[in-house]
């Protein structure tokens, strides 16, 4: 098209509208564009066997260009039930990212359906970077160290950059998963991709091919990500259980930790003080606990009296009065400790 605006051709020959064009704003639009320079540039259509340069030629070619425009619908739908119809069965076709390969036959051909086979000389590098991030590293130092020690792409590029780092890390297939259906087009005119937020059916598949990372250390990976979100540096924070006095067994919740997985929590906690010493704990705590200074109170009070600082705890929140609440823009964070058993 540019070509043609350039005055380098007066006529574009194609087989069918549906070559053309298989959107009807733009095969109409184009046209028009094309007819209105000087000299005009006609498109011919040979199935067809007409001229956009020929009278009552854009009647024609809207009526053509509707017929490709469905099919191209038709052919869109048919392709997504295939995909889904494929995923659902388990049959993936998963292009080897770097640290893998696709197998082959005796004839040199890969094999469709197979695992995917580490590349060890690559996997080295794999680990190198999960394990640098969890030291602490951004994605753009990990991408400038392989940068200086020119350790080439999946592509054989020379440079590293930390977009790149980034998909490697969130890339479940190197645990040994494969979750299916991560993007899809979201408009077929203009071809554009979207992140999947289950607006098509996904499908996890474990355990699939040889795990390069530990599944533990791929889901640090994810927290660790999903800490730098909130502009929270560093490595991976510790997760430190109380273990003696009359708070063994509980966890000091870290404000920077981002963490959805509650069983580690309790598996933390269970590993310090079990059951018959919680509840002796729990038994033992008004005599442990000096409560000079407290008093209880029904929370009528609580509601009502907005001169001291109070806080009431129940089985499903925690709610602070108006005094702490005003209080709040001078606070950074409140740091609670909970047991999780308790």
């Amino acid at each position: 098209i540019a070509a043609c605006e350039a005055g380098e051709y007066d006529l574009i020959v194609t087989k069918s509208v549906s070559r053309f064009a298989r959107n009807l704003v733009d095969c109409v639009s184009i046209a028009r564009k094309l007819k209105s320079q000087n000299p005009p540039i006609g498109i011919f259509f040979e199935t067809d066997n007409f001229n956009t340069l020929s009278e009552g030629s854009e009647l024609m070619l809207s009526f053509l260009a509707t017929f490709a425009q469905e099919e191209s619908v038709k052919k869109s739908e048919s392709m997504n039930w295939s995909l889904q119809q494929r995923f659902k069965d388990g049959k993936l076709l998963t292009p080897a990212p770097l640290g893998y390969k696709k197998p082959k036959d005796s004839s040199g051909h890969y094999i469709k359906y197979a695992p995917l086979e580490i590349v060890e000389s690559e996997a080295e590098v794999v680990r190198f970077i999960f394990n640098a991030f969890l030291s602490g590293r951004t994605t753009k130092e990990i991408a400038c160290l392989l940068n200086d020690i020119g350790f080439p792409t999946k592509t054989g590029g020379k440079l590293w950059y930390d977009g790149s780092i980034s998909y490697i890390l969130q890339n479940e297939r190197y645990c040994g998963n494969i979750l299916t259906w991560k993007t899809f087009t979201s408009d077929m005119y203009e071809h554009k991709h979207r992140k999947n937020r289950q607006d098509r059916d996904q499908y996890l598949y474990t355990d699939t091919h040889e795990a390069i990372v530990s599944i533990e250390t791929f889901e640090s990976v994810q927290v660790l990500l999903e800490n730098r979100k909130h502009h929270v540096r560093g490595p991976l924070p510790a997760m430190q259980v109380i273990g003696s006095g009359i708070f063994r067994g509980y966890i000091p919740i870290n404000h920077h930790w981002v963490n959805e997985d509650t069983a580690s929590y309790y598996e933390a906690s269970n590993s310090t003080c079990n059951k018959l010493e919680m509840r002796r704990i729990k038994r033992n705590l008004l005599s442990v606990f000096d409560f000079e200074g407290y008093q209880v109170v029904r929370g009528q009070f609580m509601a009502a009296h907005a001169e001291c600082p109070s806080i009431s705890i129940t089985g499903t929140r925690i709610t602070f009065n108006i005094y702490c609440v005003r209080k709040f823009n001078t606070v950074p964070y409140i740091q609670l400790l909970l047991h999780p058993s308790e």
